[in-house]
């Protein structure tokens, strides 16, 4: 009677792992982005791709730039290799603003945010 308590034991807590939450994919993420727009002191339209690379994820931007030159360089901050955190964010650094970047997941607005230097984020909806 014993070893069946401790096969049941087993059983369970084996099937609690097997059933918690799935690891995150980083799924969401993928395809092109676009913020609304970034003011910085002119108005810039900043678009991101991002793409999976290994078990990383590559962003690329391109940018509409309707002030000035100044614009490329904004958008260039978002550009680079992230990788995929335990939470579902994806992480990395910018070498242009020379700090982190968090990339998270807005579901209820189905939107991204864009997050560095603890400033407020940028958001930005799918294509």
């Amino acid at each position: 009677m014993k070893s069946h308590k401790v096969f049941f034991g087993a059983a369970l807590a084996a099937l609690l792992v097997a059933c918690g939450p799935s690891k995150p994919t980083g799924s969401e993420y993928l395809g092109k982005w676009e913020a609304d727009s970034i003011t910085y002191p002119g108005k810039y339209v900043c678009q991101l791709d991002i793409a999976k690379q290994g078990e990383s994820f590559l962003i690329t931007t391109t940018f509409d730039n309707n002030a000035n030159d100044d614009g490329g360089a904004i958008c260039e901050g978002f550009r680079g290799m992230f990788t995929l955190s335990p939470e579902g964010n994806l992480k990395g650094y910018s070498q242009r603003m020379m700090s982190s970047v968090v990339i998270f997941l807005d579901k209820v607005n189905n939107r991204v945010g864009v997050s560095s230097s603890g400033g407020n984020p940028t958001y930005l909806r799918k294509r």
